[in-house]
């Protein structure tokens, strides 16, 4: 697959003169065992209306079935069917139970940090323990909770929201936007929120491109020593490469950073309260769309209530990471 270089998305790899190793340790902290995990987890999805509601079992049939298309994949009418009957078998009608929202999982098989799917018709976050810091965990889950499942939610309401929407209103591709906004997310309090991790899965995607996987595996060996982590950097970035002593790459990664770019690029014109209320839309669509969308109850996650915080987060992470409104006008239409 094609790789965008450095260069072409008018930035140096921020940051990447220093070790891995140094920037985990002075961002993320130590690890987290289960029991601190599951209370950061459960605190967040209080915070955020998420942690689930008493509801009468016809009320929690109807919750499966919008929860079960929140990313626009809704399940086969005999999976709906199986999975409805399966509450039914549990509770009456009219009787009261805790629905929780979203279903947590804690994994140490998982290739990334963690990731917002739908299992069973019920939105399912996985979370790799091996991963898991104590200042980098709640810019995860603002990351998936904040970012892609309520976008996802609010994109159930919308005229676009499936393919043939999306067709019809012409909407453009959901990403860069959608992880650009996520990642920018995932470092948006901290105090030191340094692009560094979205640059290097640039990097190394695009090195992928023109070595082979040992190659790779002793490049990326300048930036990062740890060989395990090393090997997950080298693996996303040849994932579906048959093929691996050849040059060649899987290049969604470049996808954060350029998201990243381009949105702090349009900061100043951007209607961030609207892009999370109209659903899985590019920001560069939101003009457009916005007479359209229908706007009712939208999930606004708490980090966007106030904007001028938010504004003065963006500004931040431009300071820390030396990135200046000239250089990217440079680089980015």
């Amino acid at each position: 697959m094609f790789a965008a270089a450095p260069d072409s998305c008018g930035v140096y790899i921020t940051g990447l003169q220093d070790s891995y190793e140094k920037f985990e340790q002075a961002t993320g902290g130590s690890l987290l065992p289960k029991s601190r995990i599951w209370l950061q987890v459960r605190k967040y999805m209080e915070k955020e209306g998420c942690l689930g509601e008493r509801l009468t079992a016809n009320r929690t049939l109807e919750h499966v079935l919008k929860c079960g298309k929140y990313l626009g994949h809704a399940e086969t009418n005999r999976c709906i069917s199986m999975r409805l009957n399966s509450y039914r078998s549990v509770v009456r009608g009219n009787e009261m139970i805790t629905m929780t929202e979203i279903v947590v999982h804690l994994t140490e098989d998982l290739l990334s940090r963690a990731s917002m799917t739908v299992v069973n018709g019920r939105p399912t976050l996985t979370i790799n323990i091996s991963t898991a810091r104590e200042q980098w965990l709640e810019g995860m889950l603002r990351h998936e909770i904040g970012t892609h499942y309520f976008r996802g939610m609010n994109n159930n309401q919308q005229p676009w929201n499936n393919v043939n929407g999306r067709k019809k209103y012409g909407l453009k591709p959901v990403n860069p936007t959608e992880e650009g906004l996520a990642s920018i997310h995932s470092v948006l309090f901290r105090k030191d929120p340094f692009l560094w991790r979205a640059a290097l899965l640039y990097y190394t995607v695009y090195q992928a491109s023109h070595m082979s996987f040992s190659e790779l595996f002793q490049d990326v060996g300048q930036f990062v020593k740890d060989p395990n982590t090393r090997w997950d950097y080298c693996v996303r970035a040849k994932r579906g490469c048959t093929d691996t002593s050849q040059p060649g790459c899987f290049s969604k990664d470049q996808v954060y950073l350029d998201g990243i770019l381009r949105i702090l690029r349009h900061r100043e014109t951007i209607d961030f309260h609207l892009l999370t209320a109209m659903g899985k839309v590019s920001y560069e669509d939101v003009d457009r769309l916005k007479d359209l969308a229908v706007l009712h109850s939208p999930r606004i996650p708490q980090f966007l209530q106030d904007r001028s915080r938010y504004m003065e987060y963006l500004e931040k992470i431009m300071e820390v990471n030396e990135l200046t409104d000239e250089e990217l006008k440079m680089f980015i239409a």
